[in-house]
């Protein structure tokens, strides 16, 4: 209350305000007559995820637009309908500037991947267990499909000379690598690196295959050309905006680990599959995703400030 009583602030900008800290500086905002934005990242699990307090949102697709556009108009008040503006994620600036060869040697030597190994990313994000986290079934499915996932990929580099697996969980998470192997019963190997402070982007970028659970690091590998595997539960996610698409290659957390090692090795070793399906996933991005450029931060600076010179804090 204080900070938007005293200060000269313009416009207040949020991740997300879906969550209780996001939506309550959102309301502070538009109780006090502050521009109020937040940046949506398509990651529509629940339908109250539509229920924005902003009043305008930035996306960065032309699907995502018109599904939150047309949400919107059947389910929020007429005068409180955001504006929807489609101006691609300031955040993968770096993502996209950033030099492969230079990245990959890095990121190949720091976490020992032998010569000859294909490098596959799984992105889990946050696994530790917070009290709140049970209260929505969908996150625990999705849990669930992590740690299944998991575990196979765990056994097909112990038998693979070809393949060195990587497991990236989110940092600053309270867990530690042991903590982590304890919970959930899975060791480090010479092929299989659990990591917490490596960079994200750097680690898609050394990447041959990035596979993930719902995650937009899937649409950030999809960006540099890497083939991505979504691993899925059922339709509960059915607002993901790449369900039904040929943008990703979806795999049933529950097959055997036998075909799912056959599914890996196609997208990592044959060329013409690999290929085919980067060709893809670059069609259905160059139709949705026209925005996704170098111009998005003084797309967004121009939005939000109105001349992109002025300084936020």
């Amino acid at each position: 209350e204080r900070a938007f009583s005293q200060s000269s602030m313009l416009a207040v900008v949020c991740d997300e305000d879906q969550m209780p800290p996001g939506r309550a500086v959102v309301e502070m905002a538009n109780h006090h007559g502050r521009s109020s934005y937040v940046i949506c990242h398509a990651i529509h699990i629940m339908s109250t995820n539509f229920i924005f307090s902003a009043r305008n949102v930035l996306t960065y697709g032309k699907k995502m637009r018109e599904i939150i556009q047309r949400y919107c108009l059947q389910h929020h008040p007429i005068d409180r309908v955001p504006k929807v503006h489609e101006i691609g994620m300031p955040r993968l600036v770096r993502l996209k500037t950033l030099s492969a060869e230079s990245v990959t040697r890095d990121v190949r030597l720091r976490l020992g991947v032998q010569a000859g190994r294909k490098l596959v990313l799984f992105v889990l994000g946050n696994m530790t267990l917070y009290p709140y986290f049970y209260l929505n079934y969908l996150c625990v499915q999705k849990q669930r499909c992590s740690v299944t996932v998991l575990r196979k990929l765990r056994s097909i580099s112990e038998k693979r000379d070809d393949v060195h697996v990587v497991v990236k969980l989110k940092q600053g998470a309270k867990d530690t690598i042991n903590s982590f192997a304890d919970m959930w019963k899975v060791e480090t190997g010479v092929a299989f690196s659990i990591v917490f402070q490596e960079d994200t982007t750097e680690l898609i970028r050394a990447s041959d295959l990035v596979c993930h659970a719902y995650s937009t690091v899937g649409y950030e590998a999809m960006l540099l050309g890497k083939p991505v595997v979504r691993f899925g539960m059922n339709d509960s996610f059915k607002n993901w905006e790449f369900v039904g698409t040929t943008a990703e290659v979806p795999v049933n957390w529950n097959i055997t680990e036998e075909d799912m090692e056959k599914i890996l090795l196609r997208l990592l070793l044959d060329e013409d599959v690999r290929a085919e399906q980067i060709t893809k996933s670059r069609e259905y991005l160059d139709t949705y995703h026209s925005r996704e450029d170098l111009q998005v931060i003084e797309r967004f600076m121009n939005l939000v400030i109105g001349t992109g010179k002025a300084g936020i804090a």
